[in-house]
């Protein structure tokens, strides 16, 4: 189970890079447009990308938390199914 959370802070991690890469390129390519239409562009290219990889990291990471409570809920649904077989039968 922990090398699981350690996968989930690596992508989270890595997420927070690459955002943190593409917030940084926004000022250069601000500074690059040279007209008002440009600009607009420019911000609607920025938050078109910035939405799409946030709701990328989105499914990523709560396929990894799927993955790291399914294990867990199986374990503990047999250890109650186990339980209230073994409490019926008594």
């Amino acid at each position: 189970m922990y090398d699981s959370f350690v996968e989930v802070t690596d992508e989270w991690q890595a997420f927070v890079g690459r955002r943190v890469e593409a917030d940084l390129h926004l000022w250069q390519d601000r500074a690059r447009a040279k007209a008002p239409e440009a600009l607009w562009s420019v911000y609607g290219k920025f938050w078109q990308k910035a939405f799409e990889d946030y709701w990328n990291e989105y499914l990523a990471l709560g396929q990894l938390y799927t993955e790291v409570v399914t294990p867990r809920t199986s374990a503990s649904q047999q250890c109650s199914k186990g339980g209230f077989l073994h409490a019926k039968a008594a």
